[in-house]
């Protein structure tokens, strides 16, 4: 007779495979963030140093704040809407990459408290009715 409950081994595989799928999102997007800045401050500075005449503390992290917003708006609101749509399609039919970029959006639309994968509507996925919990 076989047991149906999963091996230590396979708890522990599936443990960390969820770990991997939680945190390598998270550290793919804080690299890309610290990529951007990186290039944003080293144009932003002299830039800034050679209209100014002076360094302008803080001026690489408030234009990488704005050309995230930007391209934020554009790709949600502006012309860029269609590009972003056939991008995510694109990246979804690569194997891993499509698996990443799935989670890191899916994680970062839950955070945001809109779609269907907000943290309320994922813990009452058995057992609510009209977005309350039954008493068992």
């Amino acid at each position: 007779m076989t047991s149906t409950r999963p091996t230590f081994s396979r708890h522990i595989r599936n443990l960390f495979l969820g770990g991997l799928v939680v945190v390598v999102p998270i550290v793919l997007t804080v690299n890309a963030l610290v990529w951007l800045f990186r290039l944003v401050d080293g144009l932003a500075g002299p830039l800034t140093e050679a209209v100014l005449g002076r360094p302008v503390p803080g001026i690489g992290f408030v234009t990488t704040l704005a050309v995230v917003f930007l391209a934020g708006f554009l790709f949600s609101f502006g012309p860029l809407k269609k590009l972003l749509v056939a991008v995510e399609q694109l990246l979804d039919a690569v194997p891993v990459v499509g698996v990443v970029y799935g989670t890191t959006k899916k994680v970062f639309s839950g955070s945001a408290g809109r779609g269907r994968g907000t943290p309320s509507s994922a813990s009452c996925s058995r057992g609510c009715r009209g977005g309350r919990r039954r008493a068992s």
